[in-house]
């Protein structure tokens, strides 16, 4: 069974618990926005390759580096909006065929960061809350390790921005061995989320692609008709 947050830090990352106590007390009163610059700012994601954690390694990516631009050449996908994107840490090692790739962070230092290393004609770097913000258009949006982190409201509150971009693909997090998606203890923790189980309830994935790294993990990134979201 993957480790929560909160073991992760306690296990591998002693260092981080004050950080994570303090991101806890402060969490469930604060804007999303402000719990993600949180933890960013205090490290709670850890100090390894990525600052957006380990799942944005390049170990973790092998898998879905090798399948990602598989999927965007058979979908004729020709815009990218990557929300969240984090530091852009495994996506820079990708050559996409893509007319315009966006990426959208919540964290206005990580898209800063972004701007300046990876800004190119075909690519660019926002800032936005994926619940609340207007969005670009794009053909497929991938939201990747993100509603593991959200509450449920928040998550249903995101698919209905994503839908009304009028996006037709989405590609998110789903591990299918979760019976039942539970509540999260706060925004920024960590909790399993199965897409295809209220409130979520989309139906049987257009393609899965393995998003696995540690032994047990059953996570992968399945890809969804957006359009057919009525949450």
């Amino acid at each position: 069974m993957r480790e929560t947050f909160k073991d992760l830090i306690k296990a591998r990352l002693p260092w981080a618990v004050e950080a994570y106590r303090a991101i806890r007390r402060k969490a469930k009163s604060r804007p999303v926005e402000d719990v993600f610059t949180g933890i960013y700012h205090q490290k709670g994601w850890g100090q390894g390759e990525s600052v957006s954690g380990s799942g944005s390694s390049l170990a973790w990516t092998t898998k879905i580096r090798a399948e990602l631009p598989k999927l965007i050449a058979d979908y004729g996908v020709k815009t990218l909006l990557d929300a969240p994107c984090g530091d852009f840490n495994w996506m820079s090692h990708l050559h996409l065929e893509l007319d315009h790739y966006t990426g959208i962070d919540v964290v206005a230092a990580l898209i800063e960061a972004n701007k300046l290393r990876f800004t190119a004609p075909n690519r660019t770097f926002a800032v936005g809350d994926i619940i609340v913000d207007p969005l670009p258009r794009a053909d497929l949006i991938m939201c990747r390790h993100c509603f593991i982190h959200l509450t449920l409201d928040q998550g249903v509150a995101a698919l209905r921005n994503f839908k009304r971009t009028g996006a037709r693909y989405v590609l998110l997090t789903h591990t299918p061995g979760v019976a039942a998606n539970s509540e999260i203890e706060f925004t920024g923790s960590y909790r399993p989320v199965n897409m295809e189980r209220p409130p979520f309830s989309f139906g049987p994935a257009l393609r899965v692609l393995d998003d696995t790294h540690t032994p047990g993990d059953t996570a992968t990134l399945a890809l969804y008709d957006l359009q057919r979201f009525s949450g």
